[in-house]
């Protein structure tokens, strides 16, 4: 919609706000939905949460852009590290959830309900952060995460400064295996239309944004991302595209 003809022009005075889930939603498009008028507000949530675990309200939306807010009505909200203890408050850890919304379990799998389900908290399997009002940011997937050289690299943060280009309709980035570092970040870029780019480029647009140690060691370019009916990036398909490709399969 944003690149529509009309969205500089068209009369938003009715809306009244726009909620959105299902994905990281970059900060560019929030901000250019504030730009209109019109907060944007997200909520966070899983099908074995029914399914809003966290949400945010209108009056919050500009100056906590790319929260999903608090935590829901009735909803407990803890940041956890790999030891299950609570991580220092800013930290990123596992996002669980604990409240009388979560599922019992799931249908005739015990081992796999045993899994997620410690205590009455459900273990999202997503990594995120809370800040000192106890907003909630989804910092990634857990399985999406790269682990190279020891580091924990989130694809959603390269990925959103790289979606903030003009030049760049959409990116992916995905972990792939390396001899050194374990898993080196991979970018898979699509130009706009009509746009060229190149490697540096891409590179660059990352330089002073995050640390050095996140930065992707490849970029490949695409026409268009594989994604579902709902427009989700379809990874491991983004990772088969890797396999085909020279330069790293």
């Amino acid at each position: 919609m944003l690149a529509h003809p009309r969205w500089n022009s068209a009369d938003f005075s009715s809306l009244r706000m726009i909620t959105t889930g299902s994905m990281i939603v970059p900060e560019r498009l929030i901000r250019a939905v504030h730009a209109r008028g019109v907060p944007l507000v997200q909520v966070y949530g899983a099908t074995e949460t029914c399914p809003i675990a966290a949400c945010q309200q209108a009056q919050d939306a500009l100056r906590k852009a790319g929260s999903t807010g608090r935590a829901a009505a009735h909803c407990e909200l803890r940041i956890v590290g790999d030891d299950g203890r609570d991580v220092a408050q800013g930290a990123t850890g596992e996002i669980l959830v604990r409240g009388p919304n979560l599922m019992s379990g799931y249908w005739n799998a015990p081992q796999a309900t045993a899994a997620v389900l410690t205590d009455g908290w459900f273990h999202t399997g997503d990594m995120g952060h809370l800040d000192p009002e106890g907003f909630l940011y989804v910092d990634g997937r857990r399985k999406e995460m790269i682990i190279s050289g020891g580091e924990n690299i989130y694809p959603a943060e390269i990925e959103n400064v790289l979606t903030e280009s003009p030049d760049i309709a959409e990116a992916s980035v995905v972990g792939w295996p390396d001899r050194r570092w374990g898993e080196i970040a991979v970018a898979v870029v699509a130009p706009r239309a009509g746009r060229r780019l190149d490697e540096a480029t891409v590179l660059g647009l990352l330089e002073g944004r995050i640390a050095r140690f996140k930065h992707p060691k490849r970029v490949l370019f695409v026409d268009a991302l594989p994604k579902t009916a709902l427009g989700k990036v379809r990874r491991e398909e983004v990772r088969r595209l890797l396999a085909g490709t020279p330069a790293i399969g």
